[in-house]
């Protein structure tokens, strides 16, 4: 907390039970972030596509990459590394691709999905404060946003699958909630859809959203006669 105080965030965040930025402040703060970086001697490339390793004698040594703007990706370099650490996110299918090809153990684990819900956050804010929720005034009066957790766990014989500990047990639960947020898209590719919730600094929109998601244990896969290379690939 201290370091995104140190890089812009206000200081409120170091008190606050629940410490909320907001996308807006987080966009000076991320540039502040990099500029540090880069004083340190960071070569930080935007637009830039990882399209191979380069591999000497099982070893990885560097990569080869591509300006992504460019659809041909003819200008190919070499850059060359004694380390390698791919953070690629979980949208990167042609990276996974790439490591299977070159033999890379990889290693699936369970995961959660579901949908995204939306609600008047004047809904919201009566459920939870009652009479209180006249003081919330678009997140500028005494008393903040409401939001909400909500899980159901379930438990039943021949309708969930074993999870990996072999036991019968999946819960649907509420995750990233945005009081006074919007639901954005997050999609990357044109056939998919794909959403996410944010909330600005004030959460001052008429609306609250939340996502709600069951797990996927891996066992999940198989009854579909699915793998998990079919997932990711």
């Amino acid at each position: 907390m201290k370091t995104l105080v140190h890089f812009g965030a206000p200081e409120k965040i170091l008190v606050d039970g629940k410490p909320h930025l907001g996308t807006d402040k987080l966009i000076p703060l991320l540039r502040n972030f990099r500029q540090h970086l880069q004083s340190l001697g960071v070569n930080i490339q935007f637009g830039t596509r990882l399209d191979d390793l380069i591999i000497q004698d099982s070893q990885i040594v560097g990569i080869k990459c591509s300006d992504a703007r460019d659809g041909c990706h003819s200008d190919t370099r070499n850059l060359m590394f004694d380390r390698v650490i791919l953070a690629v996110g979980h949208s990167a299918r042609d990276v996974y691709r790439m490591l299977l090809h070159h033999n890379v153990n990889l290693m699936p684990k369970d995961f959660s999905v579901g949908l995204r819900v939306e609600h008047p956050q004047e809904l919201i804010n009566s459920i939870q404060y009652s009479s209180l929720a006249s003081e919330v005034r678009d997140g500028r009066g005494k008393v903040p946003v409401a939001d909400y957790k909500v899980v159901k766990y379930v438990n039943e014989e021949n309708v969930e699958p074993t999870n990996t500990s072999g036991e019968l047990n999946r819960s649907c639960y509420s995750f990233c909630m945005c009081p006074g947020g919007q639901v954005v898209l997050t999609s990357t590719d044109p056939s998919e859809l794909c959403i996410n919730g944010m909330s600005f600094s004030r959460r001052a929109s008429k609306w609250a959203n939340s996502a709600l998601v069951v797990t996927v244990f891996l066992a999940g896969f198989w009854c579909f006669g699915m793998s998990w290379t079919s997932c990711w690939c």
